[in-house]
């Protein structure tokens, strides 16, 4: 591998990295305003699975109760930035990160539609802007970095 390609690899992970940091962030902004207080994306959830429990219907209720797994998924995409990006490999991280926004937006807008919660936009934004700069990381041709 050259070094510009070695470079090149380094940069996009560190992008990558970057729109972690700010995912991270926005998971801990508020996503609600719950007893007069604003609430993280993990206290927001939390309590939307208590309060929400016989209020929404099955088809929707399961989406507080998987709150985490996107967050899983974010960090699994943000794994593959080390690996060299075939497609097939680019893809998949672009598939994790969709799954995940349509996940926390779904919690948002369930929340929201069912007025179980005071949904506040500022975490879900940060997060999505986020996702959205590992997923320019993800889409990036790259070599590997943990095999060079």
């Amino acid at each position: 591998m050259s070094q510009d390609a070695s470079q090149r690899a380094s940069r996009i992970a560190l992008l990558g990295t970057a729109g972690l940091i700010v995912v991270a962030v926005g998971a801990f902004l508020p996503w609600a305003r719950i007893g007069g207080r604003n609430r993280s994306g993990f206290s927001t959830a939390d309590t939307f699975i208590r309060l929400a429990d016989g209020v929404l219907p099955n088809q929707i209720a399961w989406v507080g109760r998987w709150w985490y797994l996107p967050a899983f998924l974010i960090i699994a995409a943000w794994v593959t930035l080390f690996f060299a990006g075939r497609a097939w490999l680019r893809t998949l991280g672009v598939i994790l990160l969709t799954i995940s926004l349509a996940m926390w937006w779904l919690f948002v807008w369930a929340g929201r539609n069912y007025q179980i919660l005071d949904s506040q936009f500022v975490g879900p934004v940060v997060a999505t802007l986020g996702i959205v700069v590992i997923g320019l990381a993800c889409v990036q041709p790259r070599a590997s970095i943990v095999r060079p």
